[in-house]
């Protein structure tokens, strides 16, 4: 993290020492920060990639295939690094200049995994294994206690915060809705360990004010997606469209 600092502007360094490092490393707990390089490795059964940024004007992204489990597959995986080496130089460039390094950063770094998910998911479709653990994940999650939890926050404005919720809710397959500004509210619906999850990542962020305000146990589903609203009204008729939306509003927002 400091020689992640050191490749700031210095009128940024107190934010991102404040917030923005935490939140690359609760993210990408992988990634290496040299000087002046910054790279992440992406690492399957099949596969392994790294993705390196030189963090200069000049802006260089980077591309490399590490190793490969089956030479049949390098054919399709030299066609991937080329086009997502160019795929990322463009992202990064054009966030580098419109939001800064570190969101430039984390930005590049969700595109590049996104992307390496999708390869991995067809690289490994023929491994038996992989898909056995799979199944046994799945199976684990539905028998888990599903709850709501509700969580109330002064603001939720960062970008960085932004990102780290987005990964946190794809990574732990969960569901619900958020309310993105002044105040903020989230409401979080999953297995209970995945919801402990979320809330322990949460509180390792400095916010003005960040609190669980409760939780219900369910029986079925309230949530088919994850949705994120930037207006109060929409929020709560979102919420009240559950069949406890009336309990949840009245934690979201109890004085």
């Amino acid at each position: 993290p400091g020689a992640m600092a050191g490749l700031l502007e210095a009128d940024e360094q107190a934010a991102l020492e404040a917030d923005g490092i935490d939140v690359l490393t609760a993210i990408y707990p992988e990634a290496v920060c040299g000087e002046s390089r910054i790279s992440l490795p992406l690492k399957s059964s099949a596969v392994e990639i790294d993705i390196e940024i030189a963090v200069c004007a000049s802006a260089v992204v980077d591309v490399t295939i590490v190793s490969c489990k089956s030479s049949d597959d390098r054919k399709a995986l030299l066609l991937f690094q080329n086009s997502l080496r160019e795929e990322l130089r463009e992202t990064y460039s054009a966030n580098l200049a419109s939001d800064g390094p570190l969101q430039a950063i984390l930005g590049l770094f969700e595109e590049a995994s996104s992307s390496f998910s999708d390869l991995v998911e067809e690289l490994d479709e023929r491994d038996e294994g992989d898909h056995l653990n799979s199944s046994v994940a799945v199976k684990l999650d539905e028998l888990e206690n599903l709850v709501v939890s509700v969580m109330y926050s002064h603001h939720i404005i960062a970008k960085s915060k932004l990102l780290l919720i987005k990964s946190l809710v794809k990574t732990l397959r969960l569901k619900g809705v958020m309310l993105v500004g002044w105040p903020g509210a989230i409401v979080i619906e999953g297995g209970e360990s995945a919801v402990d999850t979320f809330l322990q990542e949460m509180k390792r962020l400095k916010w003005k004010r960040f609190v669980e305000r409760g939780r219900i146990d369910l029986e079925t589903p309230l949530f088919e997606q994850w949705d994120v609203v930037e207006e109060t009204k929409l929020f709560s008729q979102m919420v009240r469209r559950t069949r406890k939306g009336e309990a949840i509003l009245a934690l979201a927002f109890a004085t």
